[in-house]
C-alpha cells in the first residue's frame, strides 16, 4: 500500500521559494567578482618610468635687464626663480635652487655682473657641480617683454639652445615660463614619457598670478639670504598685500622669524 503523500504547506513554499531568491543573486554577485578578477589580471600593468642615475644637472643664473627700465630690474632674479621653480617639480633633472644660486653668485663675486662671460659661467657650473646651465636677458619693447634664453654645456661651449619669447605685458611671463620649461625638458634629453609622467603644475599656481607680488617675493629672498630679515619680511608683506594666497611668501616669512629666534611669531605665519 503506498502511502498518501502529504501536501506542501505554504509555509514550506515560503521557505523554499525564499531561498531560491537568496541563492540566484548570490551566484550572480560572486560570478561578477570572478570575471572582475579575470579581467583585471588580464590587463597589463601600467610600467612605472624608471628615474635616471645620471639625470641632467642645471644651474640658472639672474637674467640680464637690458631694456634701461629700473622697474623691471626684479625680474633678474625673478626670471631664474620662476624658471627653478617650475623645473624643480620634475622628478629627471637635478636642479640648483634659488638659494643655491644666490649663495654661489655671491661667493664668486657675480651677484651685481649685469652680463655673464663664458668663464663666470664655468666657475658657476664648477660650483654647483652642474653639466649646464641658463643665462639671458630681457628687453621691454612697447608694452610687450622680449625674453631671451641661453642652454649650454658651458665646459664644452655647446649652444643646446637659443631661445626667444615675446610676453605681452608682464602678466604673461608665468605662462611663457611654463611653455619654456616643457621646451628645456626636451632639450636636456627628457623623452617624451619622462615629461608625460612628470609632475608640471602651472608655476603660476605654485607661486601667485600677480607679477608685482612675485617680483617683490624675489627681491625679499634676496635680502634673506643677505641677512636682512626685516627688509626682506617687509616686502614679503607686500607681497601678500597684493595676493593674499600666496603660500610661498607666507612660508618665507614664517622662516625668517625663525632665522631672528622669533620662534612663536614664525609658527604665527
Amino acid at each position: 500500500m503506498v502511502p498518501k503523500r502529504k501536501p506542501i504547506t505554504s509555509r514550506e513554499i515560503t521557505v523554499t521559494f525564499g531561498l531560491k531568491k537568496l541563492f540566484i543573486p548570490a551566484l550572480v554577485v560572486v560570478a561578477l567578482v570572478i570575471a572582475a578578477v579575470v579581467i583585471w589580471q588580464l590587463i597589463p600593468p601600467k610600467k612605472a618610468i624608471p628615474i635616471p642615475s645620471d639625470k641632467p644637472s642645471l644651474a640658472i643664473v639672474y637674467f640680464e635687464n637690458v631694456s634701461g627700465d629700473e622697474s623691471l630690474d626684479g625680474w633678474r632674479s625673478g626670471l631664474s626663480d620662476l624658471l627653478i621653480t617650475d623645473l624643480m617639480q620634475s622628478k629627471f633633472i637635478n636642479i640648483l635652487s634659488g638659494d643655491r644660486i644666490f649663495s654661489i653668485l655671491k661667493k664668486l663675486n657675480l651677484l651685481e655682473v649685469k652680463k655673464y662671460s663664458t668663464e663666470d659661467l664655468v666657475k658657476v657650473s664648477n660650483e654647483g657641480r652642474v653639466n649646464h646651465t641658463i643665462s639671458g636677458s630681457f628687453i621691454k619693447a612697447g608694452e610687450n617683454i622680449i625674453i631671451t634664453l641661453l642652454l649650454q654645456k658651458p665646459h664644452t661651449g655647446d649652444v643646446i639652445r637659443s631661445t626667444r619669447v615675446e610676453c605681452r605685458g608682464e602678466e604673461e611671463i608665468a605662462p611663457k615660463v611654463d611653455e619654456l620649461t616643457k621646451q628645456i625638458k626636451l632639450d636636456l634629453n627628457l623623452s617624451r614619457e619622462q615629461i608625460a609622467a612628470d609632475i608640471d603644475r602651472e608655476v603660476g599656481k605654485i607661486t601667485t598670478s600677480s607679477p608685482e607680488a612675485y617680483k617683490y617675493y624675489s627681491e625679499g629672498r634676496k635680502h634673506f639670504e643677505n641677512n636682512d630679515y626685516r627688509k626682506s619680511i617687509e616686502l614679503m608683506e607686500k607681497a601678500i598685500a597684493i595676493d593674499p594666497e600666496f603660500a610661498m611668501a607666507y612660508r618665507s616669512i614664517a622662516a625668517t622669524y625663525y632665522s631672528m629666534g622669533y620662534t612663536s611669531k614664525g609658527r604665527e605665519c
